[in-house]
C-alpha cells in the first residue's frame, strides 16, 4: 500500500467519524465520506520536521487559533501574536497557521 492511499483512507475515516460525531443519519455520514474520496485541490507538503510546526502550541485557521488561545492568553497578547503560515508545493503562503512556542 502506498502512502497516497494510506492519507486517502484515513480522509475518509475522518469524515466518517465527524460526521458521526455530529449526530448525523447513516444516510448523511455517507455523504459526507463522497467528497473525502476526492484529492483535496490544495495540498501541503510535510516532508521535513520544521522547528514551528514541531514546537507549534496550536495549528489552524487565524479564527481558530485565536479563538483557542484566548481561552489560555489574555485578548491583547492574542491580538498581538503573530502566526506562522505553512508554505504548500508552489511555495506560496497557505491559510493554515501555527500559535508557536519554541523551545531554547
Amino acid at each position: 500500500m502506498h502512502i497516497e492511499d494510506v492519507i486517502k483512507r484515513l480522509r475518509i475515516e475522518f469524515a466518517r467519524i465527524m460526521a458521526f460525531e455530529q449526530g448525523k443519519s447513516s444516510d448523511e455520514i455517507q455523504g459526507a465520506m463522497n467528497p473525502a474520496k476526492k484529492d483535496p485541490k490544495f495540498v501541503i507538503a510535510m516532508d521535513r520536521r520544521v522547528r514551528y510546526w514541531s514546537d507549534g502550541l496550536i495549528i489552524g485557521s487565524k479564527m481558530f487559533i485565536k479563538e483557542v488561545a484566548s481561552r489560555f492568553y489574555d485578548c491583547r497578547k492574542v491580538e498581538k501574536r503573530r502566526l506562522q503560515a505553512a508554505v504548500n508545493l508552489d511555495n506560496q503562503s497557505s491559510t493554515i497557521f501555527s500559535w508557536r512556542s519554541l523551545r531554547i
